[in-house]
């Protein structure tokens, strides 16, 4: 597990839009419900810790950000409409689900978004590839890469792997990568050890009774 000191996001889904999913914490549990990304901040410390901005683009987005306050506001609130829809989107599939045709076509849009801002250029090291066009809504390139990563994951035959933690209080989504597909925890130290913690308990409780 990727974490980062003084950080609340943990990167356990083993994928971009999985882990943006996750920036929710506790999400049907409404006395519980914990929402981790309260400013357009938060949303860029998140992108640099998931190694989707440089350091410098953190910090030029950041700026932008201060000098256009309402804009950034209007960039997180379209980034968490894009995280709802893929939470609705994976989480059905986890279940094995047909995914809302809404919220398909909520990505699909914003995926088309992303690509009209991508364009061809030379690496620096040499070469070419996909680079982001910035120009007056560059407040969304975390939300284009998002909704790019999304849009791959579910046109790929990984997206089958997608589960659900088997914690309800948690329900993490994450890329089954185990081998044999067993994997049930979105992290074993945390949800899997509370799972074995309360068996036990259980199991106690009842010899007790006995």
């Amino acid at each position: 597990m990727q974490q980062v000191l003084s950080s609340p996001f943990e990167f356990v889904g083993d994928d971009v839009a999985l882990d943006f999913v996750n920036t929710v914490d506790h999400r049907n549990d409404p006395e519980r419900r914990k929402e981790l990304l309260h400013t357009y901040g938060d949303l860029v410390l998140w992108a640099r810790q998931a190694n989707l901005v440089s350091q410098s683009e953190s910090e030029r987005l950041g700026a932008r950000a201060a000098r256009s306050t309402g804009q950034a506001r209007a960039a997180l609130r379209r980034a968490k409409l894009l995280r709802e829809a893929l939470y609705r989107i994976f989480g059905a599939i986890a279940e094995e689900r047909q995914p809302v045709p809404a919220d398909v076509a909520l990505l699909d849009s914003m995926d088309k978004q992303a690509m009209a801002h991508r364009r061809i250029g030379r690496h620096m090291e040499g070469g070419f590839g996909w680079h982001w066009r910035m120009d007056g809504a560059d407040l969304d390139l975390i939300l284009w890469q998002v909704a790019k990563a999304g849009a791959e994951l579910l046109t790929s035959d990984l997206v089958y792997r997608v589960r659900a933690c088997a914690a309800e209080s948690c329900r993490w989504l994450f890329m089954d990568t185990s081998r044999n597909r067993s994997r049930r925890w979105c992290d074993m130290k945390i949800c899997g050890n509370r799972a074995k913690a309360r068996k036990f308990y259980q199991r106690r409780a009842g010899v007790s009774r006995a």
